[in-house]
């Protein structure tokens, strides 16, 4: 049996007692069980002077980590020189929940952070809102790339806007901000309609237009194509339709009517010659009807040229499309149908000429039959 000693303390109106045994020290008990045991009510520890308080752990004489007060701040830690390598945990369950890396990241149900900050787990949903259902206002600050891992062993990334309880309808909002105002960059309805710059879109896809800036489409040479609605600043003519290349205005598409206008000023132009006669070679044209092969499940017919039959007689009407056409890199011939429209003015030139020389020669005939024998 073990000796036990007791000590019986006066102070104030407070008795304290406390039992010493050959092993441990017990507060509030007879029995103690560890090196020491405080039983019923609070133990505090206290410190007046300058330094703050702490309560220190040591493992063969070295200091591995504290709990202590620094100013109004409750400090946890591992020491900062005997222990640099140690963590900070937090367990339940004998599990680590939290853990504190010794070079500063955190991990959550991770005993390895892959990061700054790393979330681990199943397949538990992080909640930012008390109420996910009808919502409130949570602000999450991150800067630098947010990454998002495939889904379940998928190869899809979600990125989804709903209610906890799958109720109602929501939608997603992507906001940008300049110079203090707030700009809805990007909106996707809950029936998937998509807005740019426009949070009430009614297309499938609606975009409103930032002063001249329209939508623009990069080659992988680094050509750009343009389209967007111009406007002149006095409002004459209506807005149009236009498409640039490289910063060049190439068409438009009148708003009332609807017509097509290639760009044609001269000063975008240079060695301005006059046509050849054209109208041998118009009549060796062959207009044609044809049934296209693809997408033309009702065998429609068109009317047109061949392009190849075209190229041997007009070859600057014919130009060559790049295309990856049924899996397989190959060139189209295309038809310029403007340019035929000018060759064919030409040839309607050059057959009224013949039709006013005709006359003329007709004219002199009949005034020599009229004339008296």
């Amino acid at each position: 049996m073990k000796n036990i000693i007791r000590y019986w303390c006066v102070t104030g109106l407070l008795l304290l007692s406390f039992a010493v045994t050959a092993q441990n020290v017990g507060i509030g008990t007879s029995t103690p069980a560890d090196k020491l045991h405080v039983f019923g009510g609070n133990a505090t520890l206290e410190n007046n002077l300058s330094n703050y308080p702490w309560l220190s752990f040591r493992t063969n004489n070295a200091f591995k980590g504290y709990i202590g007060v620094n100013n109004n701040d409750l400090r946890i830690g591992t020491w900062p020189v005997s222990n640099t390598t140690g963590h900070i945990a937090l367990v339940t369950n004998n599990t680590d929940r939290l853990r504190v890396m010794n070079d500063g990241d955190v991990g959550i149900a991770t005993v390895t952070p892959r990061g700054l900050f790393d979330i681990g787990g199943g397949n538990e949903a992080i909640y930012f809102a008390s109420n996910t259902i009808t919502g409130n206002q949570r602000i999450a600050y991150m800067p630098g790339d947010i990454f998002m891992a495939p889904w379940a062993g998928s190869n899809i990334s979600y990125l989804e806007a709903r209610r906890s309880d799958n109720s109602g309808s929501t939608n997603l909002q992507l906001r940008t901000y300049n110079a203090g105002s707030a700009r809805d960059a990007l909106f996707i309805s809950s029936l998937g309609k998509v807005g740019v710059n426009n949070n009430n879109p009614v297309a499938t896809l609606e975009i409103n237009q930032i002063g001249d800036n329209g939508i623009l489409l990069r080659g992988p040479s680094g050509d750009l194509w343009e389209q967007k609605v111009a406007y002149d600043p006095n409002g004459f003519p209506a807005p149009t339709l236009q498409f640039y290349h490289n910063g060049v205005l190439r068409a438009q598409v009148s708003n009332s009517t609807g017509a097509w206008s290639p760009v044609s000023d001269a000063r975008l132009k240079t060695n301005i010659d006059i046509i050849r006669p054209v109208l041998d070679d118009v009549m060796q044209l062959v207009p044609r009807k044809y049934e296209m092969i693809h997408n033309n499940p009702g065998n429609e017919q068109s009317i047109g040229f061949i392009a190849q039959e075209v190229k041997a007689i007009f070859p600057l009407a014919v130009q060559e499309a790049s295309v990856v056409s049924l899996g397989k890199q190959t060139k189209l011939l295309t038809v310029d149908y403007n340019s035929l429209n000018v060759i064919a003015i030409k040839a309607i030139q050059e057959q009224q000429e013949e039709i006013e020389k005709l006359k003329k020669e007709l004219a002199e005939i009949k005034k020599l039959l009229t004339q008296p024998k």
